[in-house]
């Protein structure tokens, strides 16, 4: 059996990677709804106001931003033929 160590070095640093960003970053989470109907509005987008952080929301319109360091938050919801919403002052807090 042949070892390639280079491949196991790959790895070990992409672990790392991951051990080092751990507790340092929180996320933002949650869904984006037609209110007067309650469907889920898919391909909404969602963005941290003052940032490069933002996502879509998926099929069932949930959306997940990770890597956000704590603070507070602008929070803008955009999607074409809906009227735009900012909800102001949402934290974030580290992940534990």
């Amino acid at each position: 059996v042949i070892i390639n160590s280079r491949h196991y070095f790959f790895v070990f640093l992409f672990l790392i990677g991951h051990f080092v960003f751990a507790g340092t970053t929180g996320k933002l989470a949650g869904k984006v709804i037609n209110k007067a109907i309650g469907d889920p509005l898919i391909g909404a987008n969602v963005m941290v106001v003052g940032t490069t952080l933002g996502a879509a929301t998926d099929l069932e319109g949930n959306y997940y931003i990770l890597q956000v360091p704590p603070g507070t938050y602008s929070i803008r919801f955009t999607m074409i033929g809906y009227q735009s919403l900012v909800i102001n002052d949402v934290r974030v807090k580290v992940d534990l």
